[in-house]
């Protein structure tokens, strides 16, 4: 969910079984990162277009500190 407060865009999310990151065995508990990007990556567009600038992004490269956890 995304929602604009005082020009500012905020956001929550929680992530189910579809979207989790599997090793060998198909056992993981979180997001893959690729599903992050993107999530990220759609909160940049609607900042560009809260400020009438519109348009794709060109690169767009993140640097995981820490696991995102299914279900939290």
């Amino acid at each position: 969910v995304l929602d604009v407060e005082d020009e500012r865009i905020v956001g929550y999310a929680t992530f189910g079984n579809l979207y989790r990151a599997t090793d060998d065995r198909g056992r993981s508990s979180t997001v893959h990162d690729g599903v992050v990007s993107a999530c990220f990556d759609v909160v940049l567009a609607m900042a560009n277009r809260l400020h009438g600038m519109f348009g794709p992004t060109m690169e767009l490269t993140c640097t995981r500190r820490a696991p995102t956890r299914i279900g939290v």
